[in-house]
């Protein structure tokens, strides 16, 4: 059930993407909307020099409610042996699309705590470009933008949406 146009389809893949995300990482609304690009850690966990961590990530979610230390909390995403079903491709392909990048003048690895002044959403609003092709703005996505996004992905997979809310991405995520 995805739209035809252009337009509406890059829209439903952003819908997909959030959808995945907020649920495979239990993810609440506003920590989905807080996200700047600079907050998706790609292969975070090499680090610890634990092999079989390559083409993973962690997200940064500076603020969570239940962080009584203050110190964030970093869900981790695995990744797929299908790059059709693997999150991280996915993502990368997206932001390859429209050429988003982490600034160069990027705070976030400086002040992990702080918002980044210099990089964008890693999900935000859609404006309208060059022949009405839909660019993404630094106007992030709403909690009830999300909500409705997941409403839709659970409504083409063809579940009744009608006791669903932002809120079951993180009753319902991935252990």
């Amino acid at each position: 059930d995805q739209p035809r146009s252009r337009g509406l389809g890059d829209v439903y893949k952003r819908q997909r993407l959030m959808v995945a995300l907020a649920t495979i990482c239990c993810l609440r609304v506003a920590e989905l909307v807080a996200l700047q690009l600079c907050d998706l850690w790609f292969d975070f966990h090499t680090g610890y020099g634990i092999p079989g961590f390559h083409g993973t990530a962690a997200v940064h979610v500076a603020r969570r409610k239940n962080d009584c230390e203050r110190k964030g909390h970093h869900p981790a995403i695995g990744r797929s042996l299908d790059p059709a079903l693997d999150l991280l491709h996915q993502l990368r392909h997206w932001f390859a699309t429209y050429d988003l990048r982490v600034s160069p003048l990027c705070t976030k690895q400086r002040d992990p705590a702080q918002r980044c002044a210099h990089c964008p959403p890693l999900f935000s609003r859609f404006d309208n470009g060059p022949h009405c092709r839909p660019v993404p703005s630094i106007v992030p996505i709403t909690n009830q933008m999300f909500g409705d996004a997941l409403r839709r992905v659970l409504g083409a997979c063809g579940a009744d949406v009608r006791r669903f809310s932002g809120v079951s991405a993180r009753k319902a995520g991935l252990p």
